[in-house]
């Protein structure tokens, strides 16, 4: 399937096949970075994006890939996801105190929630995370996501 280049309109991630399509076309945050997160309170309303609402608690992630496959692709080497009724929300920071993603795991809750596990760094996906920094998380009522067509879609 073709993703929704619109950059007001965001690519739903229902399901695993949508979660696997993403992966695949961001050459599966292979050599990616976690580069920004802005988070907005569902009570915040002093500011005004196009597209957007503060109906919600939501928040935008932003990710860079430096994969050879897609990285000197200005319009295809950058995404942001956009979640939506946040639940849970937890940035943390490796020993390195960088960005490199090590990987992303997406997962699906019984009542249909969304969580995404950022790991970077000294964590990693296969162990048992002891001694180790946790990895950043988000869980929320839906996500979507597109390419990062400029700082007015976040």
């Amino acid at each position: 399937m073709e993703p929704n280049l619109n950059a007001f309109e965001w690519n739903p991630i229902t399901n695993q096949n949508e979660v696997d399509e993403l992966n695949e076309l961001f050459c599966d945050f292979n050599q990616a970075i976690f580069v920004d997160l802005k988070y907005f309170s569902a009570d915040q309303v002093d500011f005004e994006v196009p597209g957007d609402t503060s109906e919600e608690s939501h928040c935008y992630i932003k990710f860079q890939s430096f994969d050879p496959r897609i990285a000197d692709n200005k319009n295809r080497n950058e995404i942001v996801m956009k979640f939506t009724g946040i639940r849970q929300l937890g940035v943390m920071s490796g020993k390195l105190n960088k960005g490199n993603l090590v990987g992303v795991n997406f997962s699906q809750g019984e009542d249909g929630s969304i969580m995404l596990e950022i790991y970077n760094n000294d964590q990693n996906l296969d162990e048992n995370l002891s001694g180790q920094t946790p990895p950043s998380f988000i869980c929320a009522d839906t996500v979507g996501w597109n390419y990062d067509f400029g700082d007015d879609i976040k």
